[in-house]
């Protein structure tokens, strides 16, 4: 997703208008969809390999979160286009991926899956 935004950010802001830059942001958009799709499946994966009766309050929980992280990065990258346009969007995208992947990077693996291990 990093170069996804990489991607996105380099054809918007350098092309636009021409039809490089229109193929570039599409490139970029289906790349992003996958990465967001990869993301998707792999979470639902782990959400469905708990025990049967414990996966419909877990998946109300993943998804009710899902929802409101798409929410408050669309409130975030509206606020960023207001103060910078492209480059504002693009350096809340990069915010936000960096803070996930630090928060993933500094867990401990054992309380990761914890509440994965409750459920099984």
């Amino acid at each position: 997703m990093l170069l996804s935004f990489l991607f996105l950010w380099l054809t918007g802001q350098v092309l636009v208008g021409q039809i490089i830059g229109v193929v570039g942001q599409i490139i970029g958009v289906i790349v992003l969809d996958m990465g967001s799709c990869a993301n998707m499946t792999l979470n639902q994966a782990n959400v469905y390999s708990v025990k049967p009766e414990t996966r419909n309050h877990l998946n109300t929980v993943y998804m009710v979160c899902y929802y409101l992280g798409g929410a408050l990065s669309s409130l975030f990258g509206t606020i960023g286009w207001t103060l910078a346009r492209w480059n504002g969007v693009n350096s809340v995208a990069y915010a936000l991926l960096l803070i996930a992947l630090s928060l993933f990077s500094t867990i401990p693996r054992t309380n990761k899956n914890l509440i994965m291990l409750t459920y099984r």
